[in-house]
């Protein structure tokens, strides 16, 4: 478990600094275990929450990371927050659940999953990070 914290955090690091030619060999043997941990992770989550249709069986998921479902959204697609949640007058997220939203949430999430994969494949078969980003936008448009 330490090697895996240790793992995620020396890639965030990594991360948030400007990806150059210099610290792409570094970034290119870090980012694919930080990736497959992930979407092991998103994976199991998806594979759990197509076991039954309901919000019961989504909490139920979610409990074992401790985290709510919301915080789920927010940090693997956030990009789907204001379509899946709604703010309480304090400001609180809040997962609207409806067939439509758990098949956005499943849908993203395997999206997700994907885009990772094509993340990884990318960086596997680049020598720059020039070639990576070719990459990246291809696998965008593809």
């Amino acid at each position: 478990m330490i090697k895996i914290l240790l793992l995620v955090f020396s890639a965030l690091l990594l991360f948030a600094q400007p990806l150059t030619n210099e610290n792409f060999p570094r970034y290119k043997k870090l980012a694919p275990e930080v990736l497959d941990i992930m979407n092991n992770k998103t994976n199991h989550i998806v594979t759990c929450f197509k076991k039954e249709k309901s919000y019961n069986n989504i909490n139920e998921c979610i409990s074992i990371s401790g985290q709510p479902i919301e915080a789920l959204i927010t940090s693997l697609i956030p990009e789907q927050t204001d379509k899946l949640c709604i703010k309480d007058l304090n400001g609180k997220l809040g997962f609207v659940w409806s067939e439509k939203n758990y098949q956005i949430l499943i849908s993203t999430l395997e999206k997700t999953i994907h885009r990772n994969n094509a993340n990884k494949k990318c960086l596997k078969h680049s020598k720059t990070v020039e070639e990576y980003a070719k990459c990246l936008v291809k696998s965008k448009a593809s």
